[in-house]
This record gives structure tokens, sequence and C-alpha cells, in this order.
């Protein structure tokens, strides 16, 4: 499974447990950097439901709120590939796609 997995719920891991039952299930997570670290300053857009949401990465207080939802998004997700038994690998968008599919591919060049 390919995805950015920006939103995660119960049901989330439930349905990805449900399939790891049955099946032999890898994730492949594409991250951005600039998902997980803000640049310190600057402004900056980034596409919402209804368009460009702007902020000043240059505020202290938006800059915590946003290690915050980082770190508490980060433990859920791995919460969610721990619990549903899950092995995952993430792929940064400036690097070789390849490189995940070696982590998660065992000595026989198997997946699982």
């Amino acid at each position: 499974m390919i995805s950015d997995f920006m939103t995660v719920t119960d049901t989330t891991t439930s349905l990805l447990g449900a399939l790891a039952r049955h099946n032999s299930v890898s994730a492949i997570r594409i991250l951005d950097p600039l998902e997980n670290e803000l640049p310190t300053s600057g402004r900056f857009a980034v596409a919402g439901p209804d368009g460009p949401i702007w902020f000043d990465a240059s505020n202290p207080a938006f800059q915590r709120a946003w290690r915050e939802k980082v770190a508490t998004h980060e433990q859920q997700l791995g919460d969610c590939f721990r619990t549903s038994g899950v092995q995952a690998a993430t792929v940064l968008t400036q690097q070789e796609p390849a490189a995940a599919l070696r982590i998660l591919l065992g000595p026989g060049g198997r997946i699982g």
C-alpha cells in the first residue's frame, strides 16, 4: 500500500489489521520533509479544502503547535502500523523509491 497516511483513525487501524490477517501487507509512506519540519521563517501556502492556507513560519507559537501536531500524528501512525501488524517504510519526496523497497524486501527478494 502506498500513501501519505495523513489521516489515521481507529478505522484505519482496524481495516489494515483485517487486511493483514489474511495477506502480507506492507506500507510505503510518502513524506515531504517540510511536513515534519517547517522552515524557520517566511510566509508559505499549503493546499486546503477551500483553497490555499497561508502561514507565517517565523511565528514561535505556530512552530510549537506544528511540532506537537506532527509528534501526535507520528505516534498515532506508529501505533496504527504496530497494532495492525503492517510492516512500513517511509520514502521522502526527494528520495529514490527503490530505497524503501529494499527496506521492505526480505533476503529472498520478497515483501513480507
